[in-house]
């Protein structure tokens, strides 16, 4: 099913209604089919409603007689027409807790990610700051450990908006390239071909300062993959954890 189709609520016993029940007895299960198949249509109208003009249209998409399309939305009392257009009283009325819940679902998310967005300023502008002391790796100068501010540790974001946010700090750091290729990796393109769930699931995903600080203890980048494999098929790894930088040290430490 496609990722924009409408829902709109189908009874269990909708065939049993007596308006429908004279449909069924006059044309059958074609009639029935065509009614919902009506109601599919209006559900995806913005307004709910349809052009009686646009019959002939449905008509060559179902291969059947516009006469007989009519007679359904004319002849059953399951549907009104005003100024050329015609609806369905009961979808409208079945509709509304949905649209209700769906509305108050969008204002919360509205709310939330203008909340991230804000963040996401913070964190960036800390970030300039930050990269140009985040590894000395060229003139090979001392790094103390990296202190994450609370700005950079955006609260409750899924893994990839996480880890779009980021991307967006790179500045084309040297370690950009790298840090790239680890999410990437994290999210299918890694030898399983499929996202790194169990990884993703550990609360506090991997910042691009710490993933700098890590390849200071573990030079490759095709090593740190290869453990984020092995991570991902020992659950211990990632049920008992909720940082993924300290996880991912101590594994080095182990190793």
């Amino acid at each position: 099913m496609k990722k924009d189709a409408y829902y709109f609520p189908h009874f269990c016993n909708a065939r049993n209604d007596s308006k429908i029940l004279k449909l069924r007895r006059i044309l059958g299960l074609e009639g029935y089919a065509i009614y919902f198949m009506l109601l599919e249509v209006l559900r995806e109208q913005s307004n709910f409603k349809y052009h009686l003009s646009g019959l002939d249209d449905l008509a060559f998409d179902w291969h059947v007689s516009k006469e007989k399309i009519y007679s359904i939305i004319t002849g059953f009392e399951l549907f009104e027409i005003d100024n050329d257009l015609f609806f369905s009283t009961k979808l409208i009325l079945y509709l509304q807790p949905y649209l209700e819940k769906s509305e108050n679902a969008r204002k919360a998310v509205k709310k939330r990610w203008e909340s991230v967005r804000l963040q996401l300023i913070e964190s960036v502008k800390y970030s300039k700051l930050d990269n140009t002391n985040v590894l000395q790796m060229n003139n090979g100068g001392n790094t103390s450990k990296v202190k994450e501010s609370k700005v950079n540790k955006l609260k409750n974001v899924p893994p990839r908006e996480f880890y779009d946010f980021e991307l967006l700090k790179l500045n084309g750091h040297i370690m950009s390239e790298n840090y790239k290729t680890f999410v990437s990796f994290l999210f299918g393109k890694n030898p399983m071909k499929k996202e790194l769930i169990g990884v993703l699931s550990i609360r506090d995903q991997l910042t691009f300062n710490q993933f700098c600080e890590i390849m200071k203890k573990k030079s490759e980048n095709k090593k740190l993959l290869d453990i984020l494999l092995m991570m991902e098929n020992k659950p211990k790894y990632y049920k008992d954890n909720k940082i993924l930088y300290s996880t991912l040290l101590n594994w080095i430490k182990d190793k």
